[in-house]
């Protein structure tokens, strides 16, 4: 290898884990900051709902993201969002992502309904589809995958860079799903892995369809359906009806994204 590809190798890993991991750790912790603290004690007095307050962390995320988008696309002579995969990609991804959580969506409705006469909450309803299917996939896809592996993809071109730069971003993504404590990290295995190998297929889906749109859709119907389904317990629970249709909607995603999509783009 070359000095100029392996320059461009660390200097593109070194501008996206370093801002990666300061929004990262400044969404957990920003509750930890006076200011902050202030500012959200400030909005609830107005009424604004915590699942908007907590908005301030996709605005941490976001340009956690774009920051490095712009700085390596300025070098590399890139569009910022081609390199964050913020585009169409092939044809069918759409179609495809609505198809296969089909499955999903009709099982959480139809565990839903059965548990009607329990009642709905509908503000915990709102925070939790707010929180679960708005503000999380797209954080967590922009910087989890969109930063983390699409940026390292467009510039460093090196299959196994990539495949190991998933696995480190899908790793993050699994920690941020549990509590840093021992207790937390041991108790919370079942989620830890779960998102871990969600945050692999969510890359693979990324790439092979070079878009972003196509994990988000996945990340927030998944919760929606959890969601639906009142489903407890995290990723790592929810039950065997549900987690049996999400066996269906990755099996039939998989498997659709394989024939419709160039093998190339597999990481």
């Amino acid at each position: 290898m070359t000095t100029q590809p392996r320059q461009r190798r660390f200097e593109t890993l070194a501008i996206c884990w370093s801002i990666g991991l300061i929004a990262f750790f400044a969404t957990r912790y920003r509750g930890e900051w006076a200011t902050i603290k202030s500012f959200h004690i400030w909005m609830a007095s107005l009424g604004i709902p915590k699942s908007i307050r907590n908005f301030d962390s996709l605005l941490i995320y976001t340009a956690g993201a774009i920051i490095p988008a712009i700085i390596i696309a300025y070098r590399h002579k890139m569009r910022p969002i081609d390199s964050l995969l913020i585009k169409t990609g092939y044809p069918g991804w759409l179609p495809t992502s609505l198809i296969a959580l089909a499955p999903m969506i009709i099982a959480g409705l139809v565990i839903g309904l059965s548990h009607l006469e329990k009642g709905i909450n509908w503000t915990a309803f709102r925070d939790s589809f707010i929180g679960g299917s708005i503000r999380a996939p797209l954080m967590e896809e922009l910087l989890f995958r969109a930063l983390l592996v699409a940026i390292p993809a467009a510039v460093i071109r090196d299959r196994l860079t990539i495949i190991l730069t998933a696995f480190a971003a899908a790793t993050l993504f699994g920690f941020a799903h549990v509590p840093w404590t021992a207790e937390g990290i041991a108790n919370g295995l079942p989620n830890f892995l779960v998102t871990f190998f969600g945050g692999l297929w969510y890359a693979w889906l990324m790439l092979r369809w070079q878009t972003l749109f196509v994990p988000i859709i996945f990340h927030a119907g998944m919760n929606f359906a959890w969601l639906l389904a009142g489903a407890s317990g995290g990723a790592g629970g929810g039950g065997w009806p549900i987690n049996l249709t999400r066996i269906a909607t990755i099996t039939l995603a998989t498997i659709w994204t394989i024939k419709a999509t160039p093998k190339q783009t597999n990481p």
